[in-house]
């Protein structure tokens, strides 16, 4: 899905955190870091649409 996503800088993704004791394997997070507005056509907002819909099936 990250290929789809040309503007992205740094991509950060934990799974199962364990943040609340339990490191539940079914938890998880991703964290994109895109670049500078002047070096995208996209607005943060499109990207994230654009990403939302694609993630609608999983």
């Amino acid at each position: 899905m990250l290929d789809s996503v040309p503007e992205k800088d740094v991509v950060l993704s934990v799974t199962a955190p364990g943040f609340s004791g339990s490191g539940n394997a079914n938890t998880g997070f991703v964290r994109v870091i895109l670049v500078p507005p002047s070096e995208r056509s996209r607005s943060k907002k499109e990207i994230v649409a654009m990403v939302k819909q694609k993630h609608v099936k999983v």
